[in-house]
């Protein structure tokens, strides 16, 4: 939990931007390079970067191995098969202590995880990226060719590799400057060369698999450097190869006209003639417009909490989602894979139209990076058997994951009178049916790729444990196209909140673009001289 850092009263700053997350850093960095004087306030204690890093410490970041069964079996106790392992990562419990008695939230049937400390949720990030095209963005007031540049941007700032080479094809790499692409784990290999072959077929059957894009170097770009596949990534890159937004912090507070302030928790906005006073757990600040960036829960508990809004109750998107597994009966016995990328492997869109919604997305892991523990909780066997079943199978196994469209959640928060928000998680009541076609697909063409879904394996992720929160300030109700609150001046919103629809596609490059984007429309001092 962040600590309180005392403020004084400043001569009003032209822009305090709250949060120091993806969305948070990439409107500071816009606005500082366009010369405005930039305040960030942090709820945490400053920034959090992975074990190791930027020593590149292979150690710091390794899993320890367990000695005994006994390990395992309390890990099985103890972990929510409902929510990604990576929750209960050091990292996770760094960032994510305090956030919701700092933030004044409470919870029924949701997951809620977020982030107290620079970088954001960026700093457990996989690194999965992808632009939304025009589909993606029917409801947004712009199209996928506003935010060209705004992409082109964010990815020359964080490196992005990916796209197609001789084994995948690329999906969506909307001609962004990339990388060359992540070498793929042998099984997601082979699985790839089969699809190459068949891909015709098992585009017929309403699935496409190719090279995702993600924010992971495979080359290196300033003080980061490239993944060395050490398959530590869920752990902690200490490379610093998967991007966090923590990384730029201390090159920003390096330039003349921005300042960072951790430890300030903003509790309450309130306008005063032309400036805006925010409240905090240290005192008052003071600046003529204010940004928030503070991630979607955050973020609409403090717009809710200072009567912004007319209403008092909002709807929260998120991506509804299920994991499972695959076995590739070809890969039983492999020789076990050393080195290799420990995230995704390959992405797949799944054609969801005939049932009256948009395109699921998934993914394709390898089991480098996961560790033992996190792959015998899903076993239906004894942890004994179960651990000596996974030594014979291990580089057979393929997790899968699925993600539907946000229209597919059913999630509710609600300020109270005390300014606390109050959430309900919930699902449509379709998403049963989106699951059973979404499952009939996918593994119908994994199958024909050689990879057989593991009967029993599907879990579905409890509500909120996807962390993909959007939507509770839209563009067109809450918010324009510029992410300017409607009616009221000097007020931005630019994470996660302005989205009037969220895809099933990853959403953080998108939500970055659209901050770069209304930070470069946004007027300043300088632009009326």
């Amino acid at each position: 939990m962040g600590r309180a850092t005392a403020v004084t009263e400043d001569a009003a700053s032209e822009v305090i931007v709250v949060g120091a997350g993806p969305a948070g850093i990439t409107a500071a960095e816009t606005l500082a390079r366009r010369g405005a004087a930039v305040t960030i306030v942090d709820a945490g204690d400053g920034p959090v970067t992975p074990p190791g890093f930027p020593d590149g410490d292979s150690s710091a970041g390794m899993p320890l191995p367990p000695a005994a069964l006994d390990a395992f079996r309390r890990a099985r106790a103890t972990r929510d098969p409902n929510v990604s392992p990576k929750f209960a990562t050091d990292t996770a419990r760094r960032i994510g202590g305090g956030f919701a008695e700092t933030n004044g939230i409470g919870t029924d049937n949701f997951h809620l995880f977020g982030a107290l400390g620079g970088g954001g949720l960026s700093a457990i990030w996989g690194g999965l990226t992808a632009p939304f095209d025009e589909d993606d963005l029917s409801a947004f007031p712009f199209s996928a060719r506003d935010l060209k540049e705004s992409y082109a941007e964010v990815a020359r700032r964080i490196g992005i590799s990916g796209g197609a080479s001789d084994v995948i094809p690329g999906l969506l790499t909307n001609g962004l400057d990339l990388q060359p692409p992540l070498e793929l784990h042998p099984t997601q290999k082979g699985i790839a060369e089969r699809y190459l072959r068949r891909r015709r077929r098992i585009a017929g059957r309403g699935v496409k698999i190719g090279a995702p894009l993600q924010a992971v170097l495979t080359s290196d770009l300033g003080i980061r450097r490239a993944c060395d596949y050490r398959g530590t990534c869920l752990y902690g890159c200490a490379n610093g190869a998967i991007y966090n937004a923590a990384f730029a912090i201390p090159g920003l507070t390096r330039l003349p006209n921005v300042r960072y302030r951790p430890g300030i928790a903003v509790q309450r906005l309130i306008r005063e003639g032309r400036d805006w006073h925010l409240e905090t757990t240290g005192g008052r600040l003071t600046a003529r417009t204010v940004v928030l960036a503070a991630g979607t829960i955050a973020t609409t508990r403090l717009f809710l909490a200072s009567a912004m809004a007319p209403g008092r109750r909002v709807r929260i998107l998120h991506n509804p989602v299920f994991a499972a597994g695959c076995l590739v009966p070809s890969r039983i016995g492999a020789r076990s894979t050393e080195r290799a990328f420990g995230m995704a492997q390959l992405a797949l869109e799944i054609d969801m139209s005939d049932a009256g919604t948009k395109n699921a997305y998934g993914l394709l892991y390898s089991t480098t990076g996961l560790g033992i523990a996190d792959l015998v909780e899903h076993m239906p066997f004894s942890t004994g058997t179960s651990v000596r079943l996974l030594a014979a199978i291990r580089e057979a196994l393929v997790p899968v994951t699925c993600f539907f469209p946000g229209s597919a959640s059913d999630t509710r928060a609600e300020v109270t009178a005390d300014g606390r928000l109050e959430i309900t998680g919930g699902y449509d009541a379709a998403l049963d049916t989106l699951i059973g076609v979404a499952r009939r697909r996918l593994f119908g063409a994994l199958r024909r790729l050689g990879a057989y879904y593991l009967p029993g394996s599907l879990t579905v992720g409890r509500p909120g444990a996807d962390l993909h929160y959007a939507g509770t300030l839209p563009m067109g109700q809450a918010t324009d196209d510029a992410c300017r609150v409607i009616g009221t001046d000097g007020l931005y919103v630019v994470d996660g909140s302005v989205f009037p629809e969220l895809p099933a596609r990853p959403c953080t490059f998108t939500i970055m673009a659209i901050a770069d984007r209304a930070m470069r429309m946004m007027p300043l001092a300088g632009d009326r001289e």
